[in-house]
């Protein structure tokens, strides 16, 4: 069974996708810590990018539809 794991970055975003030779699938994500500054390149298979959002929800609020 192959080994799961997921690595959480906070502050931090994406500079560089690196494919495999292929070109299907990532290989690498070049990350920069935006309160550092630290740039770092992760071995990866899979990436999963969580851009954020507001809270508020004042969209449903303003509007006349419900959800």
């Amino acid at each position: 069974m192959r080994k799961r794991n997921a690595t959480i970055l906070l502050n931090s975003t994406i500079e560089t996708l690196i494919p495999h030779d292929h070109q299907d699938k990532i290989k690498q994500v070049v990350v920069k810590n935006v309160v550092t500054e630290e740039t770092n390149a992760i071995d990866t298979d899979h990436l999963i990018v969580s851009h954020g959002f507001d809270r508020e929800g004042s969209l449903q609020f303003a509007s006349s539809i419900q959800l």
